[in-house]
């Protein structure tokens, strides 16, 4: 992702070079940036689970890690997450490296296994976070909410910060008696823009999200809306005296 948010920087940055390089060598031009914000309301949540045990010995850690690791997609199937919608990663094992008396000393083994899945029924959050929450040797990473047509829904954004860019640049050149003509560079600033806000700002008390589940709605969270802000930035060729 860090590399995918350079290229795109480096992209915004080489048009607005562009940009000047148009300026210094006398082409009329327009450059002109269009945003747009989409309020959307999530409709998934992603759960990212860390599971990790330690041993004295590693083929007995390796061991109990498989029956945990069991445990919870067992746990995820009575909660019927579907299967196609779980995954598991970062399976690792090593030395458990413990800092003391200033120092890191090797105290056994560990094993761990990063654990995904998605929750289309919000509803559910509670009951998923409680059972969770009970299950030994597990911790939740994060929880993010997400949209099943996240895509098309920027797509259609960035539809519309491309128009909002033309119909700026229309008005600005028409104010001062001149139109604008082709497109001469045109990019996206991923940093500005930033992109698909969607962390839920989770607490780690179990009764805090007891609380907050109590209602009407049986234990659910207010997603609320997620906005999608598209920033692009249009360069035009201008026409003075339609010409």
């Amino acid at each position: 992702m860090k590399l995918v948010s350079t290229l795109a920087a480096f992209a915004f940055v080489s048009s607005i070079a562009f940009a000047a390089d148009l300026a210094e060598a006398g082409s009329p031009h327009i450059t002109v940036t269009g945003t747009v914000i989409t309020e959307v309301t999530p409709d998934r949540l992603v759960w990212s689970l860390a599971l990790k045990n330690t041993g004295l010995e590693l083929a007995k850690v390796a061991e109990k890690h498989a029956t945990l690791s069991a445990d919870v997609l067992k746990a995820l199937k009575e909660l019927e997450i579907e299967d196609k919608e779980v995954q598991t990663s970062q399976m690792e094992f090593g030395e458990n490296m413990v800092y003391r008396d200033r120092d890191h000393v090797k105290e056994g083994y560990f094993a761990s296994t990063t654990i995904s899945f998605k929750l289309a029924d919000l509803a559910k959050y509670k009951v998923v976070w409680l059972r969770l929450a009970s299950m030994s040797h597990l911790s939740v990473n994060s929880v993010t909410y997400d949209h099943s047509k996240r895509i098309e829904l920027q797509k259609e954004t960035r539809k519309k910060a491309l128009l909002a860019a033309k119909e700026k640049a229309v008005v600005m050149a028409q104010t001062l008696d001149a139109r604008v003509g082709e497109v001469l560079a045109m990019s996206e600033d991923m940093d500005a823009a930033g992109g698909w806000n969607n962390r839920v700002n989770l607490n780690n008390s179990i009764q805090a999200i007891v609380v907050a589940g109590d209602g009407e709605n049986g234990g659910s969270i207010a997603p609320g809306t997620i906005p999608i802000r598209i920033r692009v930035l249009v360069t035009f060729r201008l026409l003075n005296g339609g010409k």
